[in-house]
């Protein structure tokens, strides 16, 4: 269920006051609900313009400043867009939802053509075995 009414898509506490801003007349949920407490790590993709918003938001307050996602798979995740002791007595995150990619672009891109072999995922353990590998040819 959703919160209805005027919503600030970001809020800034300094000095004891909260500042509210960017509303937009529309129904959202609950924002408690939706900042996440855990994070797995997991990455996902983010609409780039969302990601800009928060630069946006840091130079408003004077600091120039890049987002970092803290990835969730698909759920939300958190954005650190202003760090910390950068205003003093200010505290301040954001939250990004994930894109859900579907169709043509759920598949890497083909750069073999450029490269000379395939782009693949690798997993964790796919890193570390290599990594295993590489060390013990040096030895």
């Amino acid at each position: 269920m959703g919160e209805s009414g005027r919503v600030g898509a970001g809020q800034l506490r300094f000095d004891g006051t909260t500042q509210s801003g960017f509303e937009v007349e529309a129904s959202y949920p609950s924002a408690r609900r939706v900042a996440p407490v855990s994070i797995t790590g997991e990455t996902a993709a983010f609409d780039p313009e969302i990601l800009i918003t928060f630069s946006k938001a840091a130079k408003v307050v004077g600091l120039l400043a890049t987002p970092v996602v803290h990835h969730n798979g698909l759920s939300p995740a958190l954005v650190s867009w202003l760090a910390a002791g950068a205003l003093p007595g200010c505290e301040a995150f954001g939250v990004a939802m994930p894109m859900r990619v579907q169709g043509d672009f759920k598949e890497l891109p083909d750069v073999a053509w450029f490269t000379g072999a395939a782009a693949y995922r690798a997993t964790p353990e796919d890193q570390f075995r290599a990594e295993t590998e590489r060390l013990k040819a040096k030895a």
